[in-house]
């Protein structure tokens, strides 16, 4: 009977703060919009008994992701699509995609049960924004790509630890990854043997990248006073290296807002990634180059990684960040890091789990601001500043030589 009073005192208080923010949401900034859902998330957790909520846990979520699998397999989505103010029953849908229309029904009901779809009369569906959502590639390619790629490492990494002893995964080639696809190739090597899943990872990359604040965004960092005040005019001056940059597409944002800043703009990469990314456009140059040696790209003014270190252990981190420090001109470059920093305390669930995504395939890490505070300064680091943006996203850290 106690614990039952004390519940309810906390969906009052949880409704009652619920109300309260409701009445001032601005679902244009994030950071509102992400506190009020973890609130909801919050109050449905209290309206649970333990058994409802290890019910969701272990099987209603699961079985969901299950039926969106094989609703992608179908094509269900783009079918239900057509003619889209025009709700679809289950036997014109199972006409259309071949299937059994006692086995779509049911993938079907389920589905909208959790409200991932919209059932709108007996037997009779139409699309919600989240399913819709699943028309475009970058979205959709995140249930295959998890499925194939991921979930298998997931399934994997209880039985992983306990063989390990609870170590944490440090071995980029010895990790739960390995071990649920029963492979000695790293992640990366096996998405070479598999351009499918690598063109699928690129879009779930995209989708990963959708709706989040960038550091060149008006009003995130003061770009032209931090880089642009005081870079050299000199005709061989670099204003930015974009270390392990990909196809480019940060520079060539940065270019696009701060191109009329001096100095050159230089992607790095390794020499078949430089090569997929082609020719890029006049006032960018592309060079190979691998990170972990020596950068032949001497005092420019920025360093800048994206996304590059969580896919590294400490080890290699040091080793990657040693090369930069040491191309470094003291009291002039600057090293920019793009990536989430984790607070040492109420971290989002976004950030956790990437970070346990990232420990389960490649055995590193998102780090937190007391790892990065202890990992420069062992290559003669400090950090200036952590830029913080929205909830559960990336930040932006600012440091330098260490002594300036």
């Amino acid at each position: 009977m106690g614990s039952t009073i004390k519940s309810s005192a906390r969906v009052s208080a949880r409704l009652k703060e619920l109300v309260q923010k409701s009445e001032h949401l601005n679902m244009d900034v994030a950071d509102e919009r992400r506190q009020l859902s973890h609130l909801v998330q919050s109050l449905g957790y209290e309206l649970e008994t333990p058994m409802e909520s290890i019910y969701r846990l272990i099987v209603i979520q699961p079985l969901l992701y299950m039926c969106v699998r094989v609703a992608i397999n179908l094509n269900l989505f783009e079918i239900m699509a057509e003619d889209e103010s025009v709700p679809k029953n289950v036997s014109q849908l199972a006409l259309r995609v071949g299937a059994d229309e006692t086995l779509l029904g049911r993938l079907l009901k389920n589905m909208a049960a959790s409200d991932l779809i919209s059932e709108t009369a007996s037997d009779t569906y139409e699309l919600t924004t989240l399913s819709a959502s699943l028309l475009k590639i970058s979205h959709r390619d995140a249930f295959p790509f998890c499925h194939d790629v991921l979930l298998p490492s997931f399934s994997a990494t209880p039985r992983f630890l306990a063989e390990t002893r609870y170590a944490n995964p440090t071995n980029i080639t010895d990790t739960p990854f390995q071990f649920g696809h029963h492979t000695k190739r790293t992640f990366f090597e096996y998405l070479g043997t598999y351009p499918e899943q690598a063109q699928q990872f690129n879009n779930f990359m995209g989708l990963y990248a959708t709706d989040r604040p960038r550091w060149l965004d008006e009003g995130h960092f003061p770009v032209r006073e931090i880089l642009g005040e005081g870079a050299s005019e000199e005709k061989d001056a670099v204003l930015m290296v974009d270390v392990g940059g990909g196809k480019g597409h940060d520079l060539i944002l940065f270019q696009q807002r701060y191109g009329d800043l001096p100095g050159r703009l230089i992607l790095q990469d390794l020499p078949s990634v430089v090569k997929q990314a082609g020719q890029l456009s006049a006032g960018l140059e592309s060079m190979g180059h691998d990170f972990f040696t020596e950068n032949p790209i001497k005092g420019a003014r920025t360093y800048y990684f994206h996304s590059v270190l969580h896919g590294w252990p400490d080890e290699k981190c040091l080793d990657i960040l040693r090369q930069i420090a040491a191309a470094m001109k003291r009291g002039y470059s600057k090293l920019l890091i793009n990536e989430i920093v984790i607070p040492d305390t109420n971290a989002h669930r976004l950030a956790t789990s990437m970070d346990l995504l990232m420990m389960t395939v490649v055995a590193a890490e998102e780090r937190t601001e007391q790892k990065w505070k202890y990992l420069l300064p062992l290559v003669g680091l400090k950090i200036v500043k952590i830029w913080k943006f929205e909830i559960g996203t990336e930040s932006l850290i600012e440091a330098e030589l260490a002594g300036d």
